[in-house]
């Protein structure tokens, strides 16, 4: 499904102090990589309704 207008660009967000970086894909998502797993815990259980529900069985994985 495209969406315009559009950018030829990727967004990275990245945090220095968690450390986390952010893969921001388009208005519907983003996809979050962390260097150790407590930070990704620790969002996931933060922001656990923003979550979809095809991912969790992969996320659940992690921990």
């Amino acid at each position: 499904m495209p969406i315009y207008p559009k950018a030829n660009v990727s967004i990275f967000l990245i945090d220095p102090v968690t450390p986390l970086m952010l893969y921001v894909y388009d208005d519907r998502g983003m996809d979050v990589i962390a260097k150790d797993e407590a930070a990704l815990r620790d969002l996931f259980i933060r922001f656990d309704e923003w979550l979809l529900d095809y991912d969790r069985e992969r996320m659940a994985k992690l921990f």
